[in-house]
């Protein structure tokens, strides 16, 4: 476990080096870092999606029929993250945190434990279910961008180490799956393909 996490650290490192911690780039990152402007930072796209989608393409997409299944699975997979991470395996592993062990004061890391990160969890859960629900593959590599950067930001303000991220983020994946998974078990009629999506 020692060598596992000494690699971990060496490679977190690696890809955060102290550069990233400058401006302009601290500023960008302390911004999606912070959990307050991360959501405003999805709540603004969404609605900025839906005012293109409903008033400019006057709902040429259906999309008016995605919104509330969306906001729905968002919320049910936002509360169990936050649970099970939180509340789960974060007090189960107790990982400290990289500016703890390197005794950094921060500003932004919470002060409970690290393993994994939430939010590189529920920015890559949330680009998931809108690449799943949003027809428009341009807007697919914007959703991924976001979620990239919040969760690189996790690490360059050394709250999180690179396993912490990565493993954060495959849970996001594995939750939004699962529900997909579960919902065409329950309604076979999803099962071939989301009557959501563009036809």
């Amino acid at each position: 476990m020692d060598f596992i996490q000494a690699i971990d650290t060496h490679l977190t490192q690696y890809i955060s080096p102290y550069w990233v911690r400058q401006e302009p780039l601290l500023t960008v990152f302390r911004f999606l870092s912070l959990e307050g402007n991360w959501v405003i930072v999805w709540i603004t796209l969404f609605g900025a999606v839906c005012v293109w989608e409903l008033a400019i393409h006057k709902n040429r997409n259906r999309f008016a029929h995605k919104i509330v299944p969306l906001i729905l699975s968002v919320l049910l997979v936002v509360l169990i993250l936050s649970v099970g991470i939180h509340w789960g395996l974060k007090p189960l592993v107790g990982r400290l945190r990289p500016f703890v062990m390197q005794n950094y004061a921060s500003m932004v890391c919470p002060h409970d434990f690290s393993f994994p990160s939430g939010h590189a969890a529920i920015a890559t859960a949330l680009a998931s279910l809108l690449v799943y629900f949003d027809h428009n593959k341009l807007r697919h590599l914007l959703y991924i961008c976001i979620a990239f950067l919040v969760s690189y930001s996790r690490m360059a303000l050394q709250c999180h180490y690179l396993f912490d991220v990565l493993i954060g983020a495959w849970l996001g994946i594995v939750v939004v799956d699962g529900g997909k998974w579960a919902i065409r078990r329950c309604f076979p009629r999803f099962r071939d393909s989301s009557p959501l999506r563009k036809t």
